[in-house]
């Protein structure tokens, strides 16, 4: 389904080409390598449908909730998570969404976030948390203890 949308997506925004100057040109759409293949979208995609996503909820009235994923105090200096932690992370994003909703990286190796449509114009608070929560315990479930313990997760709702 994740693959149908960016068939779609390439089709209404062609690249720009020497003929149609004025056209903005999309960025490249793909999956992230370093992930199951085929599951969480790249940093330059995610955005890409993030930003269809807020054209979306301006003109429908309704929200979208944003949920991000980072650790605190990444080890190596780096702020990039490892492969295994990655791959971990999107594995449990995977068990928290829905088929309408899609996810990939924020920040490339180091946020992940999923954007989930809401059917009201204003998620709830209770919205929010519970989401949060649904997320913080198949990422624990997913993460040894020692990752888990450093999970920061934020509910953001997105609206006009």
């Amino acid at each position: 389904m994740l693959f149908d949308s960016l068939i779609v997506l390439s089709r209404l925004h062609p690249r720009s080409s020497p003929s149609r100057a004025s056209a903005p040109a999309v960025p490249a759409l793909g999956f992230a390598a370093d992930v199951a293949p085929g599951s969480a979208y790249t940093e330059d995609t995610f955005r890409h449908f993030l930003e269809v996503e807020r054209r979306r909820v301006e003109r429908s009235k309704r929200s979208s909730l944003l949920l991000l994923v980072s650790l605190r105090g990444v080890p190596g200096g780096t702020g990039r998570l490892s492969r295994t932690v990655s791959r971990a992370m999107f594995r449990a994003l995977e068990q928290c969404v829905r088929e309408v909703d899609f996810f990939g990286w924020y920040r490339e190796g180091r946020v992940a976030a999923a954007v989930l449509p809401q059917s009201t114009s204003l998620a709830s608070p209770e919205t929010r948390v519970q989401v949060a929560a649904r997320a913080r315990a198949e990422l624990s479930a997913q993460l040894p203890a020692s990752v888990a313990e450093r999970l920061r997760v934020r509910v953001v709702c997105l609206r006009k």
